[in-house]
């Protein structure tokens, strides 16, 4: 790789991580909000709309034990322009002590200041008598009644929002696990939903977790899955049934109380969803949208330059199946050459409807001057609550495109003139002068430097295959079990090397000489190798090979990344 090829590279990563940001938001999930003494809840923190973050500080709170945590994961999406990043911090803690918890005195140093997470409580019950009739449900006089305990104080079950619904129109399926005995359940079918769109509206890895009293009983309720879907297809649907596996731990009474384990299996059954047709008067350019919407239209740059690039953006608002609409069509004026616009969705999954936007980015092209006017876009949907169809239209924009001359002239004569004037002849000359010694100088410069690159580019090399030597040697087995374990090894014996540290949390406070933003990447690598490294993942089979061996070529990448700024810092 050429050094200007690196500077590329490098100045890609610095540059996608500038944008203007909106105000920082800092606030705390919690899955169960309530909960009785000795369970477990996860607590998701989310900064959002930030530029940098650093120094998390989770505070030590009496009656709160953390049994897992802190998982780490980042992101960064671009809306017009305008780059949200999004981090979450991930505890799950266990309820030694009833109480009310707040975690406002929760900090991170968020853009240079530091703030508090907003208020949010979890609730731990001490139910002792709770516990205590729980505890009398898993005794039994006989092992052969456990059958009958089990069907009488376990269910799993299947609930829709609805049971009639329009093609495309969302219903939510959510899948209850109620139980009174002392279970270790896991998840062995899991619903497929062929023939809807799906969107998950509980992450996999949380369960939500409550009271409910069912004929004067009270049970603990376990949501496992909850899911919007929306129907591609008239007729009558069937919904996937679920199904777990697992033991309950029961008392023998008639035997000096010797606990014994007693295998369940438990199935939701399945539903039915009666999806009916869209009406037959559809509206000319109806592209399935059922819901309800607004549109909005503008430019980026209302005045540009002729052969210039411009932007036009259609925003699509409101609530409905975002995930099957499909681009406007658009009347352009004559003579615009338009592109395949670039989507962006906006849109919030735990909500039902799903709410939100989506974004359609027309980046076009006018080769001839004057005062354009893009029309109204039409955009068509149908309103399931009304049962009618419904047209909404953007506004018409106007684009003024000028002559490079005229653009020139504009942005010079703008300023104030200066009592002294320079003869036009004279700055040309003197713009032109400036312009060949540049050329001069980088020409002789870059002769200079690409030996020493090449150099270095072999150093680099050489020292990324040394330190993925363990990973790449796994990766070549047939059955490797320890490939992303033995791949965080590397990557952290590399950082330990790279920055003199101590361990992976102390990389982003080191000194070095490295781009900000490549060095969080590099940190948010190890975190999603570290933790592929201790949850259970296929090891086997071409999928799998496929992933690790993917995971290894961006360790690698980022690895050379690293060192290239040994290359810029020597010059």
């Amino acid at each position: 790789m050429r050094l200007p090829e690196k500077i590329l590279l490098i100045v890609f990563f610095v540059a996608s991580s500038i944008a203007i940001y909106a105000q920082p938001k800092f606030k705390v999930k919690i899955y169960p909000s309530q909960i009785r003494q000795g369970e477990l809840a996860t607590l998701k923190f989310t900064i959002e709309d930030f530029q940098d973050a650093r120094k998390f500080s989770f505070p030590v709170i009496e009656g709160l034990k953390v049994i897992n945590g802190p998982e780490n994961h980042s992101e960064s999406v671009t809306v017009n322009g305008i780059q949200k990043s999004y981090s979450e911090i991930i505890f799950v803690v266990r309820a030694e002590s009833p109480g009310y918890y707040n975690f406002s005195n929760t900090t991170c140093i968020v853009d240079g200041e530091q703030m508090k997470c907003r208020p949010a409580t979890l609730t731990v019950l001490n139910n002792n008598d709770f516990n205590s009739e729980l505890y009398k449900e898993q005794c039994i006089k006989n092992i052969g009644d456990a059958d009958n305990r089990v069907k009488e104080k376990m269910h799993l079950k299947l609930s829709l929002s609805k049971n009639t619904c329009f093609v495309g129109e969302p219903v939510v399926a959510t899948y209850r696990l109620y139980s009174r005995l002392n279970s270790d359940c896991k998840l062995v079918k899991n619903p497929s939903f062929n023939g809807f769109s799906v969107i998950e509206m509980q992450s996999p890895d949380v369960t939500e977790n409550y009271f409910e009293n069912i004929n004067g009983k009270k049970y603990n309720v376990y949501v496992i899955r909850r899911s919007q879907l929306f129907p591609l297809t008239a007729g009558r649907m069937e919904i996937d049934s679920m199904t777990v596996d697992g033991d309950v731990n029961f008392v023998n009474t008639s035997d000096n109380y010797n606990l014994f384990s007693h295998a369940i299996n438990l199935n939701s059954g399945t539903g039915e969803l009666i999806v009916k047709p869209l009406p037959a008067n559809k509206p000319d350019g109806f592209n399935g949208a059922v819901g309800n919407f607004n549109i909005s239209s503008s430019l980026e740059k209302d005045e540009i330059p002729v052969n210039t690039t411009g932007k036009y953006i259609l925003k699509i608002s409101g609530s409905g199946n975002f995930q099957m609409l499909t681009a406007p069509v658009i009347s352009w004026p004559q003579g615009f050459e338009s592109f395949t616009p670039m989507v962006v969705d906006n849109i919030e999954k735990e909500s039902f409807p799903t709410t939100g936007s989506k974004i359609f980015e027309y980046n076009f092209n006018l080769k001839k001057e004057g005062r354009f006017t893009i029309p109204p876009v039409k955009f068509s949907f149908f309103d399931p609550e009304n049962n009618r169809y419904k047209t909404v239209y953007s506004e018409p924009v106007i684009l003024q495109v000028s002559s490079p001359a005229e653009t020139v002239s504009s942005i010079i004569s703008a300023p104030k003139k200066s009592k002294t004037e320079f003869p036009r002849e004279l700055i040309i000359l003197g713009f032109a002068t400036i312009a060949i010694s540049s050329i001069i100088i980088f020409v002789v410069k870059r002769k200079k430097t690409e030996v020493i690159a090449d150099t270095k580019d072999e150093e680099i090399i050489q020292d990324n295959v040394e330190y993925f030597t363990a990973s790449e040697k796994c990766l070549e087995e047939n059955d490797c079990k320890n490939f992303y374990f033995k791949l965080n090894c590397d990557l952290k014996n590399f950082a330990v090397s790279k920055f003199k540290i101590k361990g992976k949390d102390e990389i982003l406070d080191c000194e070095n000489n490295i781009c900000r933003s490549v060095i969080e990447r590099f940190y948010n690598l190890i975190n999603e190798v570290e933790q592929k490294s201790f949850t259970p993942q296929p090891q086997s089979g071409n999928d799998a090979k496929i992933a690790m061996n993917d995971m290894l070529v961006r360790s690698k990448e980022m690895v050379y990344l690293i060192k290239s700024y040994d290359v810029l810092n020597s010059q």
